[in-house]
């Protein structure tokens, strides 16, 4: 069975509509587009609502419809995404704090301080290099091993890439040239 898994949201936020569902992914397989979504209240990692997805077709009668996928096709797709999304949480491992710091999407930032991802949207594949400066891609830091802190997982306000490690305080190379 020849599949391809596109996860669109790894970490839920919820709808403000109670009406509309939220896209966890999109799943081919021989050919065939599936969608699976997710409840509109679902928050938080999309791995702990997976008893709770549904599975859904874009209809080719009616532009803009879905129909419902009720039979074995639905509980494959479902095992696929469970298995894209458990390897996405190892790539980009999302990181939980109990106090105020909140949930982080992993950052991708080359040396020099281009972003290129902040928000567990692109996977970057270890050795990848900036595609503007051609310098090496980072998502720790390079003294304490630290992920480098993304955007807020729940917050939608742009990104600011960070000068300085959270955990040990040294800057990070793109600052370092700076204070240089």
């Amino acid at each position: 069975m020849a599949s391809k898994v596109v996860i669109e949201n790894a970490v839920l936020r919820g709808s403000p509509q109670a009406q509309f569902l939220q896209r966890v992914a999109t799943v081919y397989v021989n050919g065939e587009e599936y969608r699976v979504l997710a409840p509109p209240k679902a928050t938080g990692d999309a791995l702990e609502w997976l008893e709770h997805l549904s599975v859904r077709q874009p209809s080719t009668h009616s532009f803009n419809s879905e129909i419902p996928v009720m039979d074995a096709r639905s509980s494959q797709v479902i095992q696929l995404v469970a298995e894209e999304l458990e390897r996405h949480k190892l790539r980009s491992d999302i990181w939980t704090w109990e106090n105020q710091d909140g949930t982080y999407y992993p950052a991708h930032i080359c040396l020099r301080g281009h972003v290129k991802s902040s928000d567990g949207k692109v996977d970057v594949e270890p050795g990848e290099h900036c595609q503007q400066c051609g310098d090496p891609i980072i998502d720790a830091c390079p003294r304490c091993k630290a992920p480098i802190r993304g955007q807020d997982s729940y917050l939608t306000h742009a990104y600011e890439r960070p000068s300085f490690c959270y955990k040990c305080g040294r800057p990070y190379p793109w600052m370092e040239d700076r204070l240089q």
